[in-house]
């Protein structure tokens, strides 16, 4: 395993308390030296014997082919060792365990945060166990043990997408297209593909079609012949679902049906929050849920919250704003990197199990003692309590309460962070919209 930020650390326990043999190792000693104090065996990669390794599992933010690949990349490939990462581990357990889970995979530039908690909200509007998480909130191998009925809702970026060879979604979701992490992939047609091999897999394809390049991308996957279900909040359709003049339009061949109303639904106001809404709605008619019964899910989709310490009760004129923000033109250029104890969600693991059961690759690793065959690692439920208005912190009484990387006080953050606070009543959305600044770039 190298790479032991947040997520990298989770998946380090996540394999070990699954049975497998895991060494791992980081560029930074002091993740090093907490990961050994935390009982994982680290060691500089650079020592190993790469003859008994079975893959290299690599945390999404370092780098696998641009601007050049890290060398832990360079050493597993010398040794005709496959490289994975986090995703990766969590479909081939989902394959292993419960494959008829149902898998809903989101990713594309823009609204993918908004698009996967409020597809989740929906799900559980209409009386479905969810798990949500992946590149939002929770890292994916902290979500519950895949069995049947429960659907896994995971937001990936296309680092995870590019070190998840087999990821198969039942749905997937991709949203649109704008140059982004150029730095990582090289260029727009090597960061379009990447994007596209998550909808190319998946049992049903919803793709965005406001943007040239991934209305290129419906094009291809209905000339292979694959299902796909075309979304839009900026045009209409002839075939497909888009969002006009605060309607969701289902049309077939040109005949346009009604199928919701977004009108008086404060938190979804504006052409971005169409698509958005488009995209869940999508998601829920390709698992066969009546539209009768995703209209009313969205009647009750919560308008945004009270301030801390107003019991859910007032809403004031500041924090009840429309919800207007998104990701689209607020887009950092680096890495993405989130603050640690944030994304540091391991728990005491003393006494339990993962659901990783060594299972993970291609053999079943049956010759390891003592493995559990999945069961119980029970996700922590202490999650802070939902973010402030932070585009007007004054008004609601209070900031972020979250202090930025380069140093700034609590609700002082850039405007453009707090985009998704509108929805943070959804607790999947007070986690996409706290406050990960890194000099002022917006990074959810």
């Amino acid at each position: 395993m190298f790479g032991l930020g947040g997520s990298g650390l989770v998946t380090a326990h996540a394999l070990k308390l699954g049975g497998a043999n895991v060494v791992c190792f980081d560029d930074d000693a002091g993740r090093v030296d907490r990961a050994a104090g935390e009982g994982l065996q680290a060691q500089d990669l650079r020592t190993l014997d790469w003859s008994g390794v079975a893959a290299l599992v690599l945390a999404p933010g370092v780098p696998l082919t641009h601007p050049v690949p890290h060398w832990s990349v360079d050493l597993a490939r010398d040794a005709g060792v496959e490289i994975i990462g986090d995703v990766e581990l969590f479909c081939r357990e989902r394959r292993k365990l419960c494959p008829a889970a149902p898998l809903i995979a989101i990713t594309g530039t823009n609204g993918k945060s908004t698009t996967t908690a409020l597809t989740a909200h929906l799900l559980r509007e209409t009386g479905y166990d969810v798990q949500v998480g992946g590149n939002i909130g929770t890292p994916v191998l902290e979500l519950e043990p895949p069995q049947p009925g429960r659907h896994y809702v995971v937001e990936c970026s296309s680092y995870q997408i590019d070190l998840a060879p087999t990821l198969d979604p039942t749905v997937g979701i991709h949203m649109n297209l704008s140059p982004d992490h150029l730095d990582r992939h090289g260029t727009m047609e090597n960061y379009a593909a990447i994007k596209e091999r998550l909808v190319a897999a998946a049992k049903v394809a919803i793709v965005g079609v406001d943007d040239r390049l991934s209305s290129d991308i419906a094009d291809r996957l209905e000339l292979a012949r694959k299902p796909v279900c075309r979304i839009a909040g900026e045009r209409e359709l002839t075939n497909g679902l888009y969002a006009r003049h605060g309607r969701l339009i289902e049309a077939h061949d040109g005949s346009q049906v009604e199928v919701a109303r977004l009108g008086g639904i404060d938190s979804l106001r504006g052409d971005h929050n169409g698509q958005n809404a488009a995209a869940a709605f999508a998601t829920l008619r390709a698992l066969e849920i009546p539209a009768a019964k995703i209209a009313a899910a969205l009647k009750n989709l919560p308008g945004p919250a009270a301030p801390h310490g107003g019991g859910g009760q007032a809403r004031t004129g500041a924090v009840h704003q429309r919800f207007q923000g998104d990701q689209r033109g607020c887009r950092g250029t680096g890495a993405r990197q989130l603050r640690p104890d944030l994304l540091d969600r391991r728990r005491a693991c003393e006494g339990r199990r993962h659901f990783l059961a060594g299972r993970i690759f291609p053999e079943d690793r049956q010759d390891v003692p003592g493995r559990g065959s999945g069961g119980g690692f029970r996700q922590d439920t202490g999650r802070p309590g939902a973010v402030q208005d932070q585009r007007n912190p004054a008004a609601s009484g209070q900031g972020c309460g979250l202090r930025s990387r380069g140093g700034r006080g609590a609700g002082d953050c850039d405007p453009a962070v707090s985009r998704l606070c509108q929805l943070r009543s959804i607790p999947e959305l007070r986690i996409a919209g706290r406050c990960f600044c890194r000099r002022g770039a917006c990074l959810a």
